[in-house]
C-alpha cells in the first residue's frame, strides 16, 4: 500500500477522485453476497459448472451467516424449510460421492499419486455415509412441525440453485432432481481434463459440502432452541385430588 505522503504532493482539491482518503476506502472490499446465478437449461462445460457451483455456495455462506447469540422463536415455515434444507444437502452429497468417485478414476488414468487415488476413494466413503445421514434427518424432520406454512425461505430457495450446480457437474445435460430427468453420470475425461481441471472440481465439491454443512448444522442448532423454549413453557396444573370426608 502506497505512504499517504508519496500522493500529498499532487492532490487538488477540485479533484476528488484523487483525494486518497477515499482511494484507500474504495479498496476496501464490500461485506456483500456475489449476486445469485442460478444455473441456465442449457448444456455447459464442467469448468462453469465449476465456477456456478463455487460461486453459489459462496451467496449461501454469506446469506447463511447468522452472529453469535441470535436466537428467537422459529418462523411458521421453520421446520419445512429444515427438511428442504437436509433433503437438499442429501441430494448434493450424494452427487458429490459421485464426482469423487469419477475424479478417483481420472486421476488413475492421469497417473497421479497413488496416495491422492486413496485419499479420494476415502473422501466418497465418508460422503456416503454423509448423505445418508442427511437422508435420515430429512425423515426425521416430518415428525416436527412449527406452524402451517410451507413458505421457503431465502436461503431454503436459493439452496435449490446448488443442487442444480452440482448435479449437472455430476451428470450430463441439464439434470433435476426429478427421476424422469436423471441422465447419465459424467465421464472422468468430460470431467477432468487434466490434473489443474482436478483440483478445480475438488474445490468446487468441498465448497459445496461446507455450505450445507453449516446451514444444516445451523438449523439442528435452531430446533435444539425451540425444543428448549417447548420445555421452559409452563405446564398445565396437576388436577386435586379430593379427600375423602370423615364419617
Amino acid at each position: 500500500m502506497a505512504h499517504p505522503h508519496g500522493f500529498r504532493a499532487r492532490r487538488r482539491p477540485d479533484q476528488p477522485g484523487l483525494d486518497l482518503n477515499k482511494l484507500l476506502l474504495h479498496t476496501i472490499p464490500a461485506n456483500l453476497p456475489p449476486p445469485r446465478q442460478p444455473p441456465a437449461d442449457k448444456d455447459v462445460s464442467a469448468a462453469e459448472l465449476c465456477a456456478g457451483a463455487t460461486a453459489s455456495a459462496a451467496r449461501l455462506r454469506h446469506l447463511a451467516h447468522r452472529p453469535a447469540g441470535q436466537s428467537g422463536w422459529p418462523s411458521p415455515s421453520a421446520a419445512a424449510c429444515w427438511r428442504h434444507n437436509a433433503l437438499a444437502a442429501a441430494i448434493i452429497g450424494h452427487n458429490s460421492e459421485l464426482l469423487l468417485r469419477t475424479v478417483a478414476d481420472r486421476s488413475r488414468q492421469l497417473a497421479l499419486a497413488d496416495h491422492h487415488q486413496e485419499a479420494l476413494h476415502h473422501s466418497a466413503d465418508a460422503m456416503r455415509m454423509a448423505w445418508q445421514s442427511w437422508q435420515t434427518v430429512t425423515h426425521a424432520w416430518d415428525l416436527l412441525t412449527t406452524g402451517t406454512s410451507r413458505r421457503l425461505s431465502l436461503i431454503a430457495a436459493e439452496l435449490d440453485d446448488l443442487v442444480l450446480w452440482i448435479g449437472r457437474l455430476a451428470r450430463t445435460g441439464t439434470w433435476t432432481p426429478a427421476h424422469a430427468n436423471a441422465g447419465r453420470p459424467r465421464t472422468p475425461a468430460d470431467l477432468a481434463r487434466t490434473p489443474d481441471d482436478v483440483a478445480i472440481v475438488l474445490v468446487a465439491v468441498g465448497r459445496a459440502i461446507d455450505t450445507v454443512t453449516q446451514i444444516t448444522r445451523q438449523d439442528m442448532q435452531s430446533a435444539d432452541q425451540a425444543a428448549a423454549g417447548l420445555d421452559l413453557l409452563p405446564s398445565p396444573p396437576a388436577p386435586r385430588k379430593r379427600r375423602p370426608r370423615p364419617r
